[in-house]
């Protein structure tokens, strides 16, 4: 998932890992009592949950970020995907249109997924080809998502944790 995010961040400052850093433990402060624990009594639930995150990503285009990002993120949702973060479905959603725009394949995999507490995290394979990325041609990275959802079964937290050195960084015509 980062790396389709990611080739919406060139020309972007670069967060240092302490804003990184900081931006992550003030969503997960921020977010700890609103997010739902209660997978082990409801199962199906969590499978639910993971499914509507692998819809949105496995086929992203300008009409389904439109369509389905209000009802996969809370308005007040946090989104760190290492190298942008976007606050607000708002904003996710505009992140993910422009992100839209340059993309010519993507394809991502979730691949498993687990949940202790509130807490969610998904197992993951991006392969994505866009113009500006290694001249076109699918470039194939792995990475986890942590996630937390509200009550309501929406994203109030998504951070993602790939290398961006190597799933992105060294497919760069400049670097």
């Amino acid at each position: 998932m980062a790396l389709f995010a990611a080739v919406v961040a060139c020309g972007q400052p670069r967060l240092t890992q302490q804003e990184l850093v900081e931006a992550y433990e003030q969503a997960l402060a921020a977010t700890k009592d609103r997010a739902w624990a209660d997978w082990t009594a409801h199962p199906g639930a969590l499978a639910d949950a993971v499914g509507r995150i692998q819809r949105y990503y496995e086929n992203v285009t300008q009409d389904s970020v439109e369509a389905l990002t209000g009802r996969l993120y809370s308005a007040d949702a946090y989104l760190c995907d290492t190298l942008h973060i976007a606050r607000g479905a708002e904003q996710i959603e505009a992140y993910f249109l422009k992100t839209a725009e340059r993309v010519g394949v993507m394809e991502v995999t979730i691949l498993g997924y687990s949940a202790s507490g509130p807490e969610v995290y998904t197992r993951w394979r991006m392969t994505i080809a866009a113009d500006a990325l290694d001249d076109g041609r699918p470039v194939t990275t792995y990475g986890i998502s942590h996630l937390r959802f509200d009550h309501e079964g929406k994203v109030i937290l998504h951070q993602d944790f790939w290398d961006a050195s190597a799933g992105f960084f060294e497919h760069l015509p400049v670097l």
